[in-house]
């Protein structure tokens, strides 16, 4: 019974440790072009307990082909990105949902960022800037 119990946990060990596939990025004829060209968002000056907010970049695909973003990274955990998941067609728009929390950030001037990784051929990486001053 014993080796039972061990050779199921070795399997299902196994099992659960699969390899990471990857996925291959064909720069196409995608254009990702942000509306009014905003990828930076100043938050001004605002004290620590209300440093909670949100913010939405918008986008188009001014390409002939579908747009993908396939990675996103932040400078900090104090950054959250929501991003659609499925490709944007051609003239299509979309959302790239920010949520920010400094709270736990230091007290004075902040900046992170956000990396956008996409098919694009005009931008296949973005940084998107956040950056204001906090208050105690």
């Amino acid at each position: 019974m014993r080796y039972y119990l061990l050779a199921l946990i070795t399997v299902l060990l196994f099992v659960g440790c699969k390899q990471k596939t990857k996925v291959q990025v064909i720069k196409g004829p995608a254009q990702m072009e942000f509306i009014n060209d905003e990828r930076t968002y100043e938050f001004g000056t605002v004290s620590r307990k209300n440093a909670r907010f949100t913010h939405d970049f918008k986008f188009v695909n001014k390409g002939s082909e579908p747009l993908v973003i396939h990675e996103v990274k932040t400078s900090c955990h104090c950054v959250s990105v929501d991003y659609p998941r499925s490709p944007i067609m051609s003239g299509d728009k979309g959302i790239i949902h920010v949520k920010l929390d400094f709270e736990s950030q230091p007290e004075g001037y902040v900046k992170r960022s956000a990396y956008i990784y996409n098919n694009s051929s005009n931008r296949p990486e973005v940084r998107l800037v956040f950056e204001g001053i906090i208050e105690d």
